[in-house]
């Protein structure tokens, strides 16, 4: 049994399907370790964000918001799926459930289905998919407009915003998604982004072997059965007497 401090957090293991299109090849990559694929609208490229434990890197306010919403949703179960290599890469999946001190009064059930064929470590396969419940449980999604200062802003960042109709004070979201938006009179930048939280990067998990072995020996792991002795019953026989 090993716990996650002692294997690769992330680490890509299967085919890639090349008659895809390379943007979803591309997703299944980044989804397995973790991360976000961001396009930079400055520099005209894209990158790789990893979903980790960060710091504010742009203030939003009063100031630089100009439309804001509050949106929500909630998972209080995930199933992921994925090639086990315990199973010969066979078809597998983990589940976990939130216990009942964990939800919401009169929370109803509600599952987060998960599929990586690029992970075939169940231990990892179980870390993507309680990053992404725990994650999908905090409290506020936000989205708003703000001006093109922001452009620097791309997906994966920590940001923090103080916005008084919600009441936040310097309250800390990750980028979720960023869009430029052309009004016709200047260049704004629509953010949608996920309350931060990070308790949520704080997990462990441990493994035990799993095996497709059913038991059954095979003909070929019969060896060769050595000569038979046969035992007499009884005395030795006296001379001239049938035995």
């Amino acid at each position: 049994m090993a716990s996650i401090s002692s294997l690769s957090r992330y680490r890509i293991n299967g085919f890639i399907d090349t008659a895809k299109p390379v943007m979803q090849n591309l997703e299944n990559i980044a989804n397995s370790a973790g991360s976000w694929l961001t396009y930079d609208v400055t520099d005209g490229k894209w990158s790789v964000v990893i979903n980790k434990a960060g710091t504010s890197t742009f203030s939003f306010g009063d100031s630089n918001i100009v439309v804001g919403t509050g949106l929500d949703k909630l998972y209080n179960s995930v199933e992921v799926q994925f090639p086990n290599k315990d199973l010969d890469d066979g078809n597998d999946f983990v589940r976990i459930d939130l216990l009942p001190g964990q939800r919401k009064t009169a929370e109803p059930d509600q599952i987060m289905k998960l599929n990586y064929p690029l992970v075939n470590e169940p231990v990892q396969a179980q870390l993507l998919g309680f990053l992404e419940l725990k994650q999908s449980r905090v409290d506020t999604t936000i989205e708003f407009v703000t001006d093109f200062t922001a452009s620097s802003v791309t997906a994966g960042d920590v940001i923090d915003v103080t916005y008084s109709p919600m009441s936040y004070s310097a309250k800390l979201f990750r980028v979720l998604q960023t869009e430029e938006i052309n009004t016709g009179e200047s260049i704004q930048i629509k953010i949608t982004a996920l309350e931060y939280d990070a308790d949520v990067y704080s997990a462990d998990f441990s493994r035990t072997l799993r095996s497709n072995a059913d038991g059954v020996i095979s003909i070929g792991d019969i060896g060769q059965m050595s000569t038979p002795t046969v035992p007499r019953i009884g005395g030795v026989p006296a001379a001239g007497t049938a035995g």
